[in-house]
């Protein structure tokens, strides 16, 4: 071969590399992991090296280690607790269960071990104890204790693994929640208000103390407060407080049921659970 024919050959280019074969931006990367990922991952760049570090929160799919394979030694993984949407749960707000119908969240409080729990209704948990409740689409936990009839009030364990935060309020003004400090019991005459999903924050008076009511359907509960504010289906569970005049509010019940009058009219009667014999029969405090 001629000298001339050799130097040729040796300035020829070498064939281009695959289009896809250029590295992309540690950014695109990420995002063509995070279509990818299971459902509570996270995903950040090195900012020293460009490499993704991932963590899942479930078993990689097929398509994720695709991505992971095709770009070599730019993507370490590892399997991690999955990240949840956290939605805080709040005295008043409406609680579903698939064999009971909506009910209210009474309040957050905490067992010596540090379960959490969310008092209610006692009718609300008993049709189906164990069963699964959820706020807004997202788990709570089951309802595992219930005291129905005799007694009207139960309690749902907030899971481990749940998306709800708790925390002691209620909703009193607006949306928004507002602390409650302590519990205590009522007086006849006071002025107290309820927080339900369906008529909102209502207020009245408390009419008699350890009253006896016998429900349309037959049970039979002891040792209600009965007060004149306004109450509805769906608002059952839902507390009863007082406002001392600084936001700072004392709870003192959880609703049991009521005639359902329209607002407004002046036989308006509601019935509820003291708080404090609630707390005393599973052993429940306030969360600090």
């Amino acid at each position: 071969m001629s000298s001339f024919l050799l130097a040729l050959l040796l300035i020829v280019p070498s064939p281009l590399a695959p289009a896809g074969a250029a590295a992309i931006e540690p950014a695109s990367l990420r995002a063509e992991l995070a279509a990818a990922a299971p459902g509570g991952s996270t995903l950040r760049i090195e900012q020293a090296t460009g490499k993704i570090l991932a963590t899942l929160g479930g078993q990689p799919s097929s398509a994720f280690l695709s991505v992971v394979a095709a770009h070599p030694g730019r993507v370490s993984w590892q399997r991690g607790a999955a990240v949840r949407p956290m939605i805080m749960i709040r005295g008043g707000m409406g609680i579903t269960n698939v064999t009971a119908p909506a009910c209210s969240a009474g309040l957050a409080m905490q067992a010596a071990n540090g379960s959490r729990y969310i008092v209610t209704a006692g009718h609300c948990v008993a049709p189906g104890v164990g069963n699964l409740w959820y706020l807004s689409g997202n788990l709570i936990g089951p309802g595992i204790y219930h005291s129905f009839p005799g007694n009207d009030y139960g309690a749902l364990l907030v899971a481990y693994n749940s998306p709800v935060t708790t925390f002691p309020t209620l909703i009193a003004y607006g949306s928004s929640g507002t602390r409650v400090l302590q519990t205590n019991n009522p007086v006849i005459g006071q002025y107290l208000c309820k927080s339900g999903n369906v008529t909102g924050v209502t207020c009245g008076t408390v009419v008699a103390l350890d009253v006896t009511v016998t429900f349309h359907t037959g049970e039979v509960v002891n040792g209600l407060i009965e007060t004149t504010a306004c109450a509805s289906g769906g608002d059952s569970g839902g507390p009863l407080f007082r406002d001392p005049g600084d936001r700072r509010l004392i709870a003192m019940g959880v609703l049991s049921g009521g005639n359902a009058l329209p607002c407004g009219n002046p036989s308006v009667r509601s019935y509820y659970n003291p708080l404090t014999e609630i707390m005393a029969a599973y052993g429940l405090s306030l969360i600090k």
